[in-house]
């Protein structure tokens, strides 16, 4: 799992989860690579070692200046303690910060989009925030009390008056006495004189950390907060909560991810299931498998509602928090007062349908991206690495599949993206592999198949009817509608073929009765959540209402401007809606 670097601070600043500056990629924080078209300026992350480019704790990411207007990151950490360091040195030449790869330097109010849905995506700084966050609880849970005193939290970065505290729930809700979990909870209280409520929030995942989202959110939340206490969480098994998901270790990621893009013969169809039974086993050594479904991080947010003594909260969810959101609302009806769910998934959609849908949505947001003639070479190049995989002089690899999984990760927010993923293919076509390697080994990479928080939820939620023996036959078919992602997608449905826990309630409709009203926001051109799975939401829920903002990316909160920031406020405070198939321009 890939894990390090991420923005906040309303968009001004970077964050980055920095290990000892003797282990890492290319000399460690703040190093560069030449390549042809400018300066490729690394942030290493965490404590690994030389040989896995500091991927124990970490990876790398990648910025370019000359060939784009770029930001440079240069790392400060204390020696071994992974503490975040506020970081955000721009690159000789830029007038002001932008992206560092996937990280926004950009001035203003936006928010970097960490926020998916089951894109297999990377689970970004979730498992740091065990380090991060685990001195504001040490010693302070009362097992005695549902929660905690809320306090200062450590390391809160640019979430001014952020507090922690340790929510106390059972392990296994079915068992009449059952051990205890515990869940880590945040909050930003409310600025104004008259509070009117407490929002939810969840940013998305599955095996993102609420709380490390909110605390590099710097003024994301600054506008709702006048009216409302903001609360996050780490979900079950997640961050600093505990017991955690297990992860897979680094030589088994490597193995996973340095994969072709599409297991082609048999030998290599065998070693792909040989990783995914690794994967399995992998998972299953940390003894809670099963536990961590949404259902049951539902009936933690019930909890806490309970524990906050509020009668009803309202809810702010984002890509797999849509899902969340759904779920809690379908099981505590009358417990939400009003409702926004940002790029939603349809909660009908077995895991096979949810991929299939989503390699339809990849494979034209690329194409929306480049040419015909971009395309066969991006193409050639994926099938070339798929063939003979690149080595570089650290031991790391360029294959096939890392390749496509960078391609897929542009497409999440493309205005910024697509610029580096571009120059990345030059220096590719020029040979110049070392750019290019360190760009698909970046800790940020939104795309990761060895993902064992994201696969514990998803596989055990998404129960799919599909059969190891029937992967291959719906790579042939979703490769003629998709033909640069279908394939792929196809393969990855495979985790969830063999995975050993089922959800009680296998995917459905959900109606949410007695649910408050539900503002769903779609992004017309989204590969992740597409938009057809919002509007269906929407029209299913008793008191669903579609919004489309006409962008492409994922997530649009943050991203669409002032007008859908207003209609979200509005929302939340005096609950009116906007007109019924409003859709918001691009531009």
């Amino acid at each position: 799992m890939d894990r390090g670097l991420y923005c906040g601070n309303g968009g001004r600043t970077a964050q980055a989860m920095c290990g000892d500056r003797d282990q890492g990629v290319a000399g460690g924080c703040g190093s560069t690579v030449q390549g042809t078209a400018g300066t490729y300026a690394i942030a290493a992350t965490g404590g690994g070692n030389k040989n896995d480019g500091g991927r124990g704790a970490g990876g790398a990411s990648i910025a370019m200046s000359g060939g784009i207007e770029g930001a440079g990151i240069d790392c400060a950490s204390e020696q071994g303690t992974g503490q975040p360091q506020a970081a955000g040195t721009a690159v000789p030449g830029s007038s002001r910060p932008r992206w560092v790869f996937w990280c926004r330097l950009q001035a203003g109010p936006r928010r970097a989009t960490w926020h998916r849905w089951f894109g297999l995506a990377a689970t970004v700084l979730s498992v740091a925030a065990g380090t991060c966050w685990a001195a504001a609880w040490a010693g302070g849970s009362d097992q005695s009390s549902a929660l905690s005193e809320w306090s200062p939290c450590a390391a809160a970065n640019g979430a001014a008056g952020m507090q922690c505290a340790i929510l106390n729930v059972p392990l296994d809700w079915n068992l009449a006495e059952s051990a205890t979990a515990q869940v880590a909870v945040a909050r930003l209280p409310a600025t104004g004189a008259h509070k009117l409520g407490v929002i939810v929030t969840n940013p998305g995942g599955p095996g993102i950390s609420g709380i490390d989202d909110m605390a590099y959110s710097g003024n994301f939340w600054d506008r709702l907060r006048q009216d409302f206490d903001i609360v996050t969480f780490d979900p079950r098994g997640v961050g600093a909560s505990r017991p955690a998901i297990a992860l897979a270790g680094d030589e088994l990621v490597a193995a996973v991810r340095n994969q072709p893009s599409i297991p082609r013969t048999e030998a290599q169809r065998r070693s792909r299931l040989e990783g995914t039974t690794r994967l399995v086993d992998a998972a299953q050594r940390g003894g809670v498998l099963g536990l961590v479904g949404t259902r049951e991080v539902a009936r933690d947010l019930e909890a806490l509602r309970v524990a906050m003594n509020v009668e009803s909260i309202d809810y702010f969810g984002f890509s797999y928090g849509t899902y969340l959101g759904v779920v809690y609302a379908d099981m505590f009806p009358g417990r939400t007062h009003r409702i926004v769910l940002d790029s939603a998934m349809n909660p009908a959609n077995d895991y096979a349908t949810l991929r299939h849908d989503q390699a339809v949505a990849f494979d034209h947001a690329i194409r929306a991206q480049f040419d015909a003639p971009e395309i066969q070479r991006i193409q050639a190049l994926i099938e070339r690495l798929d063939e003979s995989p690149v080595v570089g002089e650290d031991g790391r690899v360029l294959s096939g599949l890392r390749l496509l999984n960078y391609v897929e990760s542009a497409a999440y927010e493309p205005e910024t993206s697509v610029p580096v993923l571009r120059e990345v293919l030059a220096e590719a076509s020029r040979g110049n592999w070392a750019p290019v390697i360190a760009a698909v080994h970046g800790p940020a990479l939104l795309v990761n198949p060895a993902d064992l928080p994201y696969l514990s939820v998803a596989c055990h939620d998404l129960s799919t009817p599909t059969q190891v023996g029937d992967v291959a036959a719906l790579a042939r078919a979703w490769s003629r509608e998709a033909p640069l992602t279908g394939a792929s997608r196809a393969w990855s449905v495979l985790p969830c073929t063999v995975w050993p826990t089922r959800a009680a309630a296998p995917p459905h409709r959900m109606t949410a009765a007695g649910s408050g009203p539900t503002l769903v926001i779609g992004v017309a051109g989204d590969p992740a959540t597409p938009p057809h799975w919002g509007r269906d939401l929407a029209a299913t829920l008793e008191h669903g209402q579609y919004l489309q903002w006409a962008g492409a990316g994922h997530v649009a909160y943050g991203r669409a401007g002032e007008p859908l920031g207003t209609i979200v406020n509005d929302f939340f405070v005096s609950g009116r809606l906007p007109p019924a198939g409003l859709e918001l321009p691009a531009d």
